[in-house]
């Protein structure tokens, strides 16, 4: 497009999430999908359905990499990377959608306010209770040495325009898969906005920025893994602890910083899981689309932590997923407890985590293929468990299906990279239950027989 030659090539690196990817390909001019002939098909399970299909004109059809954050009392809003809000001449590569029903029905919202950097998907979203505000951070279209955070004072329903919260990057960073935290727990530190990312640039690596006015003012990005790294997650204890975790690609080990001065400073990493996994980003290996061994975490109200990942098992089981706790701030972790409770060597990975702090439950959401005999249909599970007093343990129910069974699908979208399908998604809790949402391949439009779009389920905490 005319406005693409506004920003420097940049080269892509394997290690880059799909949605840079997908924009760096894209800054070099991209032609318009042809609009479609027919009106799509009417979907199947269409309550489950977060985004419209029935915006899908074109062959840019995909949505994924979906997170879900509740925003008041029965609100709640996904945030989810979107080809389909590409046209060929515009700057949006991002959906949201909005529920004013707990997570029953949603409202495709279609694109974020338009500027002159725009929005270039990776999304994540989180609610700041103190202000009532909600955060919307995603990576930026034409320019990559920003991100963009969108705000919003009506818990979701709209947006203001974007402003830049990875302060005192250089004009030649390439910034990459964002994550956002709020400190939500009572007294100082109290509304304090954490936010980690990946830059891929010269002298970059893992970076971090705060704010503590409300996303006005950020301060100059200290980076905590030079030179390396991925996949950030930051969270926040009851405490008023920051865990800053990611992937260090030295080796492949999950690791986390922590500050005990609101992120001023941080000290010394701390290994949590040394990976057997060998690909890049810990990729399992398991079809033509990434699958990486990216981290999620959640902080319990008495201190403990949990994480959940998935890693490749000696073996002919290429993946299952884990969980590790820390009862002491994170200094040490326990032995990994495998969370997916098939007995066979079907494919588990992309897990996500979410905690009921009053009740003490949590819920770890993934990826399944143990329903199909020849390990190739795909389907989400939820597993629920209920959290130990004192010393952190999680007794695990039995996991239950939330999704039909659907192939995998990669390398049909034009305007995405040949090798995503989804990066990440998330899970959430509100009252007594947790909500899921996921990557879904199940249906078709005019175009492919299999169109990704974002799905959610409920499940009841106790």
């Amino acid at each position: 497009s005319a406005q693409a030659t506004r920003v420097e090539r940049v080269p892509i690196n394997p290690a880059m999430s799909g949605a840079l990817q997908s924009i760096l390909r894209l800054r070099g001019g991209a032609t318009p999908a042809a609009i479609a002939t027919r009106p799509p098909s009417i979907p199947t399970e269409p309550t489950t359905l977060v985004n419209s299909p029935t915006a899908d004109l074109t062959a840019h059809d995909t949505q994924g990499s979906a997170a879900v954050t509740f925003t008041g009392d029965t609100s709640a809003i996904v945030a989810f990377t979107d080809s389909g809000s590409y046209t060929g001449t515009n700057d949006h590569f991002t959906g949201w959608a909005y529920s004013s029903d707990n997570g029953k029905t949603w409202i495709d919202r279609g694109t974020l306010p338009t500027d002159t950097i725009g929005d270039g998907g990776s999304p994540v979203a989180v609610r700041d209770e103190l202000r009532d505000r909600v955060y919307l951070v995603t990576l930026g279209f034409f320019r990559s040495d920003v991100l963009r955070l969108f705000t919003s004072i009506t818990r979701g329903r709209t947006f203001a325009p974007a402003v830049n919260p990875a302060a005192g990057n250089d004009t030649g960073a390439v910034l990459d898969k964002p994550w956002i935290a709020v400190d939500n727990w009572p007294s100082p530190g109290e509304g304090n906005i954490y936010l980690g990312y990946r830059d891929f640039g010269p002298g970059g690596g893992m970076k971090f920025n705060r704010s503590i006015d409300g996303g006005i003012t950020w301060s100059t990005a200290l980076n905590l893994l030079p030179d390396g790294g991925q996949g950030a997650w930051v969270t926040v204890g009851a405490d008023h602890a920051v865990y800053y975790f990611y992937l260090d690609d030295n080796g492949n080990m999950l690791k986390v910083r922590k500050s005990v001065d609101q992120g001023v400073t941080f000290a010394p990493a701390v290994l949590v899981a040394d990976l057997s996994t060998t690909g890049v980003d810990g990729d399992l290996g398991l079809g033509t689309f990434h699958t990486n061994a990216y981290l999620q975490a959640v902080a319990s109200r008495d201190g403990a932590m949990y994480v959940v990942y998935a890693d490749g098992p000696s073996g002919v089981d290429r993946a299952d997923v884990y969980l590790k706790s820390s009862i002491d701030g994170g200094t040490t972790w326990s032995a990994a407890v495998k969370v997916n409770d098939d007995t066979g060597t079907a494919d588990n990975w992309g897990p996500a985590v979410a905690a009921n702090v009053v009740g003490r439950r949590i819920a770890v959401s993934y990826y399944d293929r143990s329903s199909d005999p020849n390990n190739k249909l795909m389907q989400r599970r939820v597993r629920t468990g209920g959290i130990g007093t004192g010393n952190g343990a999680v007794t695990f129910d039995p996991s239950v299906a939330v999704s039909a069974r659907y192939p995998a699908v990669s390398g049909q979208d034009p305007s995405v990279d040949p090798t995503y399908m989804t990066d990440y998604d998330t899970t959430a809790f509100v009252k007594e239950t947790f909500l899921s949402v996921w990557t879904d391949n199940r249906d078709g439009d005019a175009f492919y027989a299999r169109q990704p779009d974002v799905r959610r389920a409920s499940v009841r905490a106790q």
